[in-house]
């Protein structure tokens, strides 16, 4: 009888043990659960309270099982290997983490997500693998198995099924009571509705899957129009306001000096030595006060308040459960009522205030839903209260505002500093240029020092043309002619005389002849065809045209349907045609007119000049260009220390732009130096006509000199002869390889720079500074030139904004177009649609056009990012890089590329090449290759054009 009752009393306490041991590996299991979805090891003592009865059930469901099994003294094997396996399941889950940086919790449903779910499952499969080994496969069980019958199979087949529904339920269970308290809380302490706790939810939900990429879920999401807007919002919050809570050091000082009086009270130095069995505690508490503390402090509340509140609220959250405080509450178990508990604790030991209990009370709650990973408990608790709000919003608004006006003020400060580390370049005084010294220097006006220069020098040769040579005396007297015909017909200070003449020397003397008068010379592009020559005429309103005969059939079309009919010159060459709007030629001026002089005073800030830009986007724009932008230039050519006493230089770009008269012609008669005109480029007559007139510069495009490079045998020129010193280029970014390319295969420097018409064609130059071969150079002599943002202020070094130049070579304005010259003119500083950067020596960097950034799902792409690694392909020869429409992201990237003579390429070896170079936004979608580009008529690329030729293809 005895043995009988020791072996109930034996079995008892067999069941007491087995059912401890495995509440205790359920909540091993949970502890795990909830670190894997945290990346770190939580502070599991709360947990164990509230979910003993599913770990009880569980435990009973597992002896239950066991004991039909009559496998009792596997039971140690099952728990071993019961243990071990879901040691290897943290690991496991621990290594994903950190290799594959999955995150198996969904914050905003409280609950598992995919990569959860396939951790849960495969927890399950190991603990049911161990225990089909310890109960079918270990050699006890085999025995038994033998003897198997149809009733043991029956029993199995039960105890699998309820083994792996207790298991699963068991997940579950615990994760549906932990979004009750989640609900709970929403409720309590932010007054919301069981719907709109959802829909919050819901909202967070579609937010965190985006998160990955943004910019992607809120171009598709949201409006068009707050687009913009909305993401530069939610970026600050991710990258100004998150990522501002990582360092410390700065503020660790005010904040301890802040809770000095509750970390040295004696309750709350007890926290250390009571929690022994958890020292990240006394840790957390710190961490969760200063975390709400920098948040208050950014959003400008009271954070010494927030802090003290957050620090007393989490002392006696943990301090209250963990050993006996005098008149504190009796309860020992982990509730929703703790917040009340924590403020009768805090009121017991310390002077609070209002915000302090609210504090308490409410808002450190969500904070300590999710423990300590900072960011996603930012994210989820404290944007699910305040994200949504209209206060929130003005708010941070309000706070964003204030700090761009901060920063503002800073970056101005920043740069007056700055500024002196820029490099500085040591000019020659105008006085003592060499090609200077002894002649007069300052003038009223271009007509006024090229008078000045002929009665120096007045036999010296000014042009080379082919066969023909004019010198400073012949174009003067030819020009003098001119202006006595254009006087005779009215023409008078102020008025306009229009020139379309093919690259010759007759372009010197009918400008030359109209502005001596004091007459703005207008240069028309020879490309323009009868309806864009009528809008030319109409604009401009010239009272004389001088009009080649090449292009007098297109340029009759254009004056018989304008309102506006100047009188016509021909200018006669050997082309025939049929238009008879001629009142005179050219040559009988010269032969009829005298050669008197006959100047007329004019004033710096006079017009001299009318250029129309290349109207890619639109109809052409006149650029009036004054006395004082055009002599700007000249005086910065001279002291720029690149031109000497006998220089030639040779025009191979049409005249009618703004490089080979502004940038060349004036500035080389200033110095008294020789022009060589050529009709256009041509790689049969360039070589031979470096060497056969001496020339010692040239400027030219990308183009151009990309095809030298590619096409011409250093062997066949002979380098004895050739006097070729430097190569200007400009119009469009010169790959770094080709300078490189050039200089090694011709022993001729190439010099990059940038400009534009509105600023008489030069603004940054890298000639005769520290080389950093791909920049654009440093500010052209007399020129400032700075990186602004949309509101006029001057960015930090590095920063991309918009490229700004100011000065005295900056126009007097766009002709009849007062909108454009309010967008483009502000404060004196013109801006050029360019956006760039500048670093801190103050070289300039080009990014694009400002109108040719390709805008993908909200992530701004310029396209010389993609272009310029491009570049440096060995098969590439050019590239151009432009938005495709998209009616998902707005744009996608495309490329269209030319592969050098010879080559081939696919688009995805196109693709492979940059995987490594660029971002994976950034790369190229469509790839189209193509024999040329559409060109203007200085070999820039027409990136408008190519938009309409590929549109919308895909």
């Amino acid at each position: 009888m005895q043995n009988i009752m020791l072996n109930d009393t034996l079995s008892f306490f067999y069941y007491i043990v087995l059912f401890a041991i495995y509440c205790f590996m359920g909540w091993v299991i949970e502890v795990i659960y909830r670190s894997n979805s945290q990346r770190k090891f939580v502070n599991a003592g709360f947990l164990f309270g509230p979910f003993i009865p599913i770990y009880g059930l569980g435990a009973f469901a597992i002896i239950f099982m066991q004991h039909f099994l009559q496998g009792w003294h596997l039971v140690p094997l099952f728990i071993v290997f019961g243990l071990a396996i879901t040691c290897l399941e943290y690991m496991i889950g621990f290594l994903s983490e950190k290799i594959f940086k999955l995150t198996l919790w969904d914050y905003s449903e409280n609950r598992f997500n995919l990569h959860g779910h396939v951790c849960l499952h495969f927890s399950i499969i190991w603990t049911l693998l161990a225990l089909i080994f310890v109960t079918f496969v270990h050699p006890e069980v085999s025995r038994r198995v033998v003897l198997l019958n149809e009733g043991f199979a029956k029993t199995a087949a039960i105890a699998f099924m309820i083994y792996f529904w207790i298991d699963y339920t068991f997940s579950v269970m615990s994760l549906a009571a932990f979004r009750r308290g989640v609900a709970y809380l929403y409720e309590e302490y932010f007054n919301l509705s069981n719907t709109e706790i959802e829909n919050n939810l819901k909202s967070f939900q579609r937010l965190r899957e985006a998160f990955p990429d943004l910019n992607k879920y809120i171009y598709q999401n949201i409006n068009k129009k707050i687009r913009t807007r909305l993401n530069s919002f939610l970026k600050s919050i991710q990258d100004k306001i998150i990522l501002e809570m990582a360092g410390r050091t700065p503020f660790e000082k005010e904040y301890y000096e802040t809770v000095q009086d509750i970390l040295q009270h004696e309750e709350f130095l007890k926290l250390k030595d009571y929690f022994h069995h958890n020292s990240s505690i006394y840790a957390h508490v710190h961490d969760v006060a200063y975390f709400s503390y920098r948040i208050c402090k950014y959003f400008k509340m009271d954070y010494r308040s927030a802090a003290r509140g957050a620090l007393l609220h989490d002392f006696f959250l943990y301090d209250w459960r963990n050993h006996d405080v005098p008149d504190l509450p009796r309860k020992r178990f982990h509730g929703l009522a703790h917040p009340t508990i924590a403020v009768a604790n805090a009121k017991k030991h310390f002077s609070i205030n209002d915000i302090e209990e609210d504090v308490i009370k409410k808002h450190m709650w969500p904070l300590t839903i999710v423990p300590p990973k900072y960011k996603e408990s930012y994210i989820v608790s404290f944007a699910d209260k305040y994200l949504s709000s209209k206060e929130f919003i003005n708010e941070y608004k309000k706070r964003i505002n204030q700090r761009q006006e901060k920063k503002r003020i800073n970056v101005r400060r920043k740069n007056m500093i700055d500024k002196s580390k820029r490099f500085k370049r040591t000019y020659v005084p105008l006085e003592e240029v060499a090609a200077l010294q002894g002649r007069k220097i300052e003038f009223d006006s271009i007509a006024e020092m090229f008078l000045t220069r002929v009665r120096e020098n007045p036999d010296d040769p000014l042009v080379y043309y082919y066969d023909d040579v004019a010198s400073y005396g012949q174009v003067n007297d030819h020009a003098n002619a001119v202006a006595h015909y254009l006087k005779e017909k009215g023409v008078q200070k102020g008025d306009t005389v229009s020139v379309m003449i093919l690259n010759a020397p007759e372009i010197y003397y009918t400008m030359f002849g109209a502005q001596k008068l004091g007459a703005v010379a207008g240069a028309v592009n020879y490309m323009l065809k009868g309806p864009e020559i009528a809008y030319v005429l109409e604009d401009s309103r010239p009272k004389v045209a001088f009009v080649g005969s090449d292009y007098m059939e297109e340029f009759a079309k254009g004056w018989r349907i304008s309102a506006h009919k100047p009188v016509i010159v021909e200018v006669v060459t050997d082309v025939e045609h049929t238009a008879r709007i001629a009142e005179t030629t050219l040559k009988d001026i010269l032969g009829e007119y005298p050669a008197d002089e006959c100047l007329v005073a004019q004033l710096l800030d006079d017009p001299v000049m009318l250029l129309y830009s290349s109207g890619t986007t639109g109809m052409p724009k006149g650029i009036l260009l004054s006395n004082r932008n055009e002599l700007a230039i000249c005086k910065g050519k001279a002291v720029f220390g690149t031109s000497r006493p006998g220089d030639v230089f040779m025009i191979i770009l049409p005249m009618f732009h703004v490089n080979p008269l502004c940038v060349w012609t004036y500035p080389s008669i200033y110095l008294g130096l020789t022009i060589c005109i050529r009709k256009s480029f041509s790689p049969k007559d360039f070589w031979p006509s470096l060497m056969r007139y001496g020339v010692t510069t040239v400027q030219g495009v990308p183009a151009i000199y990309s095809y030298i490079y590619n096409a011409v045998d250093p062997k066949t020129i002979d380098f004895n002869k050739l006097k070729l010193r430097m190569a200007f280029t400009g119009a469009a970014p010169m790959p770094v390889e080709l300078i490189h390319g050039f200089k090694e295969k011709f022993g001729v420097e190439v010099v990059d720079g940038y400009g534009l018409t509105e600023a008489t064609g030069v603004s940054t130059t890298s000639s005769g500074i520290p080389e950093n071969i791909g920049s654009i150079g440093m500010a052209f002599p007399g020129l400032e030139v700075e990186i602004m943002d949309d509101h006029n202020n001057i960015l930090p070094y590095g920063e991309r904004g918009e490229i700004c130049v100011k000065g005295d070579a900056v126009m007097i304005g766009y002709l009849n177009k007062p909108e454009a010259n309010a967008e483009s003119l502000k404060d004196g500083w013109l801006h050029t649609g360019d956006m760039g950067y500048m670093d801190e020596i103050g070289y300039v960097y080009i990014s694009g056009r400002i109108k040719e950034m390709i805008n993908r799902g909200g992530e701004n792409i310029y396209p010389r990012e993609i272009e310029i690694p491009l570049e440096k392909h060995p098969k590439i020869a050019e590239v151009a890089v432009i938005g495709a429409p998209d009616e998902a992201l707005g744009e996608r990237v495309r490329a269209c590329v030319i592969l050098n003579e010879g080559c081939n390429m696919t688009a995805d070896e196109v693709k492979d090449y940059l995987q490594d170079k660029i971002a994976k936004y950034k790369l190229p979608e469509f790839v189209e290759f193509m024999k040329d580009f559409p060109r203007n008529p200085t070999g820039k690329i027409l990136k408008q054009e190519l938009k309409k030729t590929f549109g919308g293809k895909r």
